[in-house]
C-alpha cells in the first residue's frame, strides 16, 4: 500500500523522504499511535482470557521478546525493510522456544542456532517453527491436539499483537519500550470501566493505549527526543499509572483487578 511504502521509506532514509514530500512526522505519529492501539487490544485480550487485569506482571519485559520476534521475522532494526508475516512467525517461535525448549532444559544457544540458516529470515523462521512443532509433538502426545493448538493461539495472540505494533515502529527506524506497560494500563482502564458496560470498557482501554502511543510520537517528533528515551519514560509512566489506579480502586496494595461486565 501507499502507507506501507511511506513507512518503509521513512525508515530507509528520512531526509530523502522529506525531500520527496512524504510527511515523515505524521508517519511517525501514526506508527507509534498504531503501536499503542495494538497494545491496548492485547491488554483487552488478556483480561478477556483471565477475567482480571494484572498491573504488576502483565507485559513484564515483553518488549524485549517483541523486538526479538520482529528481528527473527526479517525486519531490520535500522528500518527500511520489514515483513509482517515474518514477525508473526517470529512471535510464535519466541513463545514456543520459551515454553517448550527452555522449559525442558534445552540450552538457549540451541534455540539461537536454529536461526543461523543461510536463507532469508522469514524462511529460516518458518523452518525453525516447523522444527519446534515437530519436537514438541514428539515430546508431548497431546501437543498437536485441537484443544492445545487453540490454547496456544489464544495465549500467543497478545504477544503477536504487540509484536506487530513493534514491527511498524521499527520499520521507521524507531523503538518502543513501553509496549508491555501500555498494554497493562489499557487492561486496567478497561477493567475499571467494565461495570459500566462492555462498550465503555473496550473503548476506554483502546483509547488509553492509543493515547499513550500518540504521546510517544509527539514527544519524538515535536521535541526531537530519541525514541529510546521517550518510550522508556512512557514505560515508567504507564507502569506507575496502572499500579496507582489499581491501588486506589482496591484500597491498598495493587493486585489483580477483577473484570465485571454487568
Amino acid at each position: 500500500t501507499v502507507l506501507g511504502k511511506q513507512i518503509l521509506a521513512v525508515g530507509g532514509n528520512e531526509k530523502a523522504s522529506n525531500l520527496t514530500g512524504i510527511p515523515t512526522k505524521r508517519i511517525r505519529l501514526f506508527v507509534y499511535g498504531f503501536s499503542g492501539f495494538c497494545c491496548s487490544i492485547a491488554g483487552l485480550n488478556s483480561i478477556a482470557m483471565n477475567s482480571a487485569a494484572d498491573a504488576m506482571w502483565m507485559g513484564y519485559l515483553i518488549e524485549l521478546d517483541a523486538i526479538a520476534a520482529v528481528v527473527i521475522g526479517g525486519t531490520l532494526l535500522s528500518g527500511g525493510k520489514a515483513t509482517i508475516i515474518g514477525t508473526i512467525l517470529g512471535a510464535f517461535i519466541i513463545q514456543l522456544v520459551g515454553y517448550t525448549l527452555i522449559g525442558n532444559g534445552v540450552p538457549d544457544a540451541v534455540g539461537i542456532k536454529m536461526f543461523n540458516f543461510k536463507f532469508s529470515a522469514p524462511l529460516a523462521a518458518t523452518l525453525a517453527l516447523v522444527l519446534i512443532l515437530i519436537f514438541a509433538g514428539l515430546r508431548y502426545p497431546g501437543f498437536l491436539g485441537s484443544y492445545n493448538i487453540l490454547t496456544v493461539l489464544q495465549y500467543n495472540s497478545m504477544f503477536c499483537l504487540i509484536s506487530i505494533g513493534m514491527c511498524f515502529v521499527i520499520m521507521t527506524g524507531g523503538i518502543d519500550l513501553s509496549v508491555g506497560t501500555v498494554a497493562a494500563l489499557g487492561s486496567v482502564v478497561a477493567a475499571i470501566l467494565s461495570p459500566y458496560g462492555i462498550v465503555l470498557g473496550v473503548l476506554g482501554g483502546i483509547l488509553i493505549g492509543f493515547l499513550a502511543g500518540f504521546i510517544n510520537g509527539l514527544v519524538i517528533t515535536k521535541l526531537n527526543i530519541a525514541p529510546f528515551i521517550a518510550t522508556l519514560a512512557m514505560l515508567l509512566i504507564a507502569k506507575g499509572a496502572a499500579l496507582f489506579i489499581t491501588g486506589i480502586v482496591l484500597g491498598g496494595q495493587p493486585a489483580n483487578l477483577p473484570v465485571s461486565y454487568d
